[in-house]
């Protein structure tokens, strides 16, 4: 027993002068090693790649499910688009969310209006969670 933790002591410090280098046990145990090792990598490699795809079909549901709060709260007033070219739009004098001076606010501003209103636009604190509201305002960012 003393003999194989001495090989396998061995194989991590790199010391091949020893005679447990030569030993076939110590041998089995290299290849055993190694084959871990490469199974590791390899499934490692596996989740990486399966896990970039998933991370991508995330965000696409999550830009649609945007798309689709915006369509549903935002919409009416402000267009699909955003140009708040609509009925409604022109009569509340919603903002052309594809100005630039409207892009160019910062994320938090963006938060607050959703949040709380601004003029005749209500506030959707009551209607959206926080996250919904913070993702409806970095897609309006992209209209």
């Amino acid at each position: 027993m003393k003999r194989n933790v001495f090989a396998f002591c061995s194989f991590f410090e790199l010391n091949f002068d020893s005679s447990a280098f030569h030993d076939r046990r110590f041998v089995k145990v290299k290849k055993v090693l190694k084959s871990v090792l490469v199974v590791t990598f390899i499934a490692g490699g596996i989740i990486a790649f399966a896990s970039t795809g998933t991370a991508e079909a995330n965000n696409a549901v999550g830009v649609a499910a945007t798309r689709t709060l915006y369509r549903q709260h935002c919409g009416e007033c402000h267009g699909n688009d955003g140009k708040s070219n609509t009925k409604k739009g022109r009569e509340t004098e919603a903002s052309d969310l594809t100005d630039p001076g409207v892009k160019g606010n910062a994320n938090d501003k963006n938060i607050r209006i959703i949040t709380n209103g601004k003029g005749e636009m209500p506030g959707f604190k009551r209607k959206l969670s926080p996250s919904q509201i913070a993702s409806v305002a970095r897609y309006i960012k992209t209209l």
